[in-house]
């Protein structure tokens, strides 16, 4: 437990609790989401990648994003994504209301991004080439 609030220094006191009562299975995907101190609500704006193991969010002023950069994993709760394309690593320009968490981490698939940001609204997301088609 020392080193996942090492790892995780915005992981809510609560959520460490119940991970030393029931255990890291204890909470479900969604769950894990609302572990974490966030910003306020707040307008975006930027690139969503919508690729394979990869959901990342690059805000404007950014024109592409790169798999490589693992800053922002974006996820969509309650099922408030945008209708997808088909083609992987397919980039859309999208627009919403929503929340980041506070400090770094280990988010996303496999941890490999720093911070996730939460989209509560979704206002407009436009598809774009596929990544390295532009």
């Amino acid at each position: 437990m020392v080193e996942l609030r090492r790892l995780m220094p915005g992981m809510t006191d609560e959520c460490f609790e119940t991970l030393e009562r029931k255990g890291i299975y204890s909470r479900s995907t969604d769950g894990w989401r609302f572990c974490f101190r966030m910003t306020a609500l707040e307008r975006w704006k930027g690139v969503w990648l919508d690729g394979f193991e990869a959901q990342q969010f690059c805000p404007s002023p950014a024109q592409t994003c790169a798999p490589s950069i693992n800053e922002l994993w974006i996820s969509f709760p309650n099922g408030g994504e945008p209708t997808r394309q088909e083609t992987t690593d397919r980039l859309y320009e999208i627009e919403f209301i929503g929340r980041r968490t506070l400090k770094p981490g280990m988010h996303g698939h496999g941890g490999g991004f720093y911070h996730e940001i939460v989209v509560d609204r979704l206002i407009s997301a436009k598809p774009l080439s596929p990544q390295g088609n532009e």
